[in-house]
């Protein structure tokens, strides 16, 4: 599948920057930041986050679609989405726990580490379904 690298290539950026926007959101709230603050970084985050996926994700999904036959290669694809994304958001999370690791206390540098890999699972699988959905979209709308 030639259209693996672009895809890995995309998917691992797009889960380094949910997984560093998600994670610094938890630091806020760890930290009890005001709330003014603490409501516009959800609603940045939260633009952010419905850009990249489903929307980034999706489109991706579709460009592979149209360059794969995608019920030969729809296993690799969403393998290819969801071990990219999720590695790369778990990244993204643990970067900034490891940097605001300093601040915190301990029970609370755990607490982290381990929403940070249940969060990536969850991303994984919602970029394997995202992308899926995408490809096959647009390879049964080219056959159509």
């Amino acid at each position: 599948m030639n259209v693996e690298r672009p895809i890995s290539a995309v998917v691992a950026a797009v889960g380094l920057v949910l997984g560093f926007a998600q994670s610094v959101g938890q630091f806020q709230q760890i930290l009890n930041q005001e709330l003014a603050v603490m409501g516009a970084l959800a609603l940045g985050i939260g633009t952010v986050s419905f850009l990249l996926s489903p929307v980034l994700v999706f489109s991706l999904g579709y460009w592979a679609g149209g360059k794969l036959d995608v019920p030969e290669h729809y296993d690799r694809l969403a393998l290819v989405f969801g071990a990219v994304g999720g590695v790369a958001f778990l990244g993204g999370m643990l970067a900034v726990v490891l940097v605001a690791s300093s601040e915190l206390q301990s029970q609370h540098v755990g607490l982290l580490v381990v929403t940070s890999t249940y969060n990536a699972a969850i991303r994984a699988v919602d970029f394997a379904i995202t992308g899926v959905a995408g490809a096959a979209i647009a390879y049964f709308r080219t056959r159509a």
